[in-house]
């Protein structure tokens, strides 16, 4: 379709904006988007504000892609997932709704993020929120709130500073209302709904809030503390930044920790906790207070430690050797508090293991009552010793003592040997 540009007094006001992916001015695509270079001043619809002054740059209801000039702009992007480069200057900027990409560039800038992106599919029901890199300056970033919840899935409001020329300290419970982040600058967070928070490549401390907290720590050996609430913690995010060595603890609430890189240290703190020390290189993770699911490689040449402290705690692990043709073995001793395989580690305060990797197991319990199992792999060769224990096998052939204690085994496949078990199934 045709695009027309009509000139008012020197200010551009397109009208039509549909155009086929590469025409010039207009971003790739199927569907409406507008692109406006930063020599341009739209005014689309004359009326619209953001934080109570006349808009400059005014998008669509459609994904835009909107770029300010080297001064200052007040910029509504309006409804669709939009793209605001606002430069330099300082600027107002207003997301509007959608899962909006917004970067205030250097200056002292204020920017709101507005509604989350929301739908619903096959799948379920999404919410996605807004991506904002505030820059250089001094920065008041409002992400705003989005009260509707999703069943499914819910990504919050990031506001980044993977940016950063330095690192950073962010404190999410400064009020009631915000937080500050002391960079290049200091700005200043509202988080009166969910907000994540993504660090530099260097090394940062990041503070959460008693509300549920999204924080990613990015490159750099971080201190991350998630404090209250149910928090989300990458110590390297999603796409891991580097190898460094981070430090992560989740505070009270139900958290999930992650950790891909480095020797990381990893702490569950009250409440039930998830924890992924999926590193390369050995783990310390501490479970806490409450019933906690620990996943950990054995890692080669490596000494993790794994300390579930109190609660009923389930530990699921992996190996960076794992080999299905040759199924090298590991060796799980409760009773020495030991893990062994190409790798070795410390173990403690674990009631339940579950081996999800393909090896054979090598299992001695404690007396008292535990539960030991293979998602997959090879053959278990369990002595569980005294107390109420359950232990499930492979489809390989299985050898399982009970010990004392009134003990259940199943034995799955393969020709299985099952003694001084109380109950039993699937045994020779």
């Amino acid at each position: 379709m045709k695009k027309r540009i009509t000139l008012l007094a020197g200010v551009v006001a397109i009208t039509t904006l549909w155009g086929a992916p590469g025409t010039a001015g207009l971003t790739t695509g199927t569907g409406p988007s507008t692109s406006i270079s930063q020599a341009a001043v739209v005014q689309a619809r004359a009326a619209e504000t953001c934080g109570g002054q006349a808009a400059t740059i005014v998008g669509t209801d459609g994904p835009d892609r909107l770029v300010g000039t080297p001064g200052r702009d007040v910029v509504w992007a309006g409804n669709g997932d939009d793209y605001v480069e606002a430069l330099d200057g300082s600027d107002v900027v207003c997301g509007g709704g959608g899962s909006d990409t917004i970067l205030g560039g250097a200056g002292d800038d204020t920017i709101f993020g507005g509604a989350d992106a929301f739908w619903i599919d096959g799948r379920g029901d999404h919410k996605v929120g807004d991506v904002i890199d505030p820059g250089p300056g001094n920065d008041t970033v409002d992400p705003v709130a989005d009260q509707r919840r999703s069943r499914d899935e819910t990504i919050p409001d990031r506001v980044t500073y993977a940016t950063s020329s330095v690192p950073v300290k962010v404190d999410l419970s400064a009020t009631a209302t915000t937080g500050t982040v002391a960079g290049d600058g200091t700005d200043t967070i509202g988080t009166a709904g969910a907000v994540g928070i993504i660090g530099s490549q260097f090394a940062d401390t990041l503070n959460g809030s008693p509300r549920d907290d999204y924080l990613e720590g990015g490159g750099g050996g971080d201190t991350i503390n998630g404090l209250g609430g149910h928090d989300e913690v990458w110590a390297e995010g999603p796409v891991p930044g580097g190898d460094d060595d981070d430090r992560v603890s989740g505070g009270d609430g139900n958290d999930t920790l992650r950790s891909y890189r480095g020797r990381d240290t990893l702490t569950g703190g009250g409440g039930v906790d998830a924890i992924y020390a999926h590193s390369g290189q050995a783990a310390d993770v501490t479970g806490g207070g409450g019933h906690d699911a620990i996943f950990a490689n054995v890692v080669r040449g490596g000494t993790m430690r794994v300390d579930g402290a109190s609660g009923v705690d389930v530990l699921t692990l992996t190996s960076t050797y794992g080999d299905p043709s040759g199924r090298p073995g590991m060796k799980v001793d409760l009773a020495a508090g030991v893990i062994d395989g190409q790798g070795a580690g410390k173990v403690s305060g674990v009631e339940q293991v579950l081996v999800n990797d393909y090896v054979s197991v090598n299992f001695t319990g404690t007396n008292s009552g535990e539960l030991v199992g293979l998602a997959r792999g090879g053959a278990l060769d369990a002595r569980l010793n005294g107390g109420k224990d359950f232990a499930y096998g492979s489809f390989y052939n299985d050898r399982i003592d009970g010990g004392k204690g009134k003990d259940f085994v199943w034995g799955m496949g393969g020709r299985d040997s099952c003694s001084a078990a109380e109950s039993r199934r699937l045994c020779e």
